[in-house]
């Protein structure tokens, strides 16, 4: 047994020096995050800086190629799209009526005339017609050819009265 070795001061220093090394690793992480933040920080400023001015001169350029719009160029393009935009709304208002004369020609029976037509309104029109038939029996099948086509609704008869050349009577229906 004599070379049983009891001392244990070294085995105490040996776990102080691997505390002070842990505390020293801590604070040079500590510091290597803390310079990383710092260069990050840095570099986002030197970024923004140059998007700064690059706003910046987006922001001249395009107020120079404002400026080479003379008054009257920009009130003509102006003017142009205020009348593209009437002229597509108004054709998208209007009805269309050579729809309405095919319709009303299927609707005709034998044996009556139209000698006036109108109509207004603008989605929906109102038909005003007034018509001439031979006899009281061709009236009536007037009448029901103009409820019976799809074409028409709300047909009815606002006056009639008797003519040389027949019966006249005036009809006003809704075009659908």
């Amino acid at each position: 047994m004599t070379n049983i070795n009891l001392y244990q001061a070294s085995t105490e220093k040996t776990q102080e020096q691997k505390r002070a090394m842990v505390a020293d690793g801590g604070f040079i992480w500590s510091l290597g995050i803390l310079l990383l933040v710092l260069l990050s920080y840095g570099g986002l400023k030197v970024v923004s800086g140059n998007f700064e001015k690059r706003i910046e001169s987006v922001k001249a350029e395009t107020e120079s190629e404002n400026q080479t719009f003379a008054g009257s160029d920009l009130d003509r393009i102006a003017d142009f799209q205020l009348r593209t935009d009437e002229a597509v709304r108004s054709i998208s208002s209007k009805s269309d009526i050579n729809g309405i004369f095919v319709s009303l020609e299927d609707a005709v029976v034998k044996g009556v005339s139209v000698n006036s037509f109108s109509y207004k309104g603008e989605g929906s029109l109102k038909v005003d017609m007034m018509m001439t038939a031979s006899d009281f029996p061709t009236v009536a099948k007037q009448i029901l050819s103009l409820k019976e086509s799809g074409s028409f609704s709300n047909v009815s008869v606002s006056g009639m009265q008797r003519e040389e050349n027949g019966i006249g009577f005036d009809i006003s229906a809704n075009y659908k």
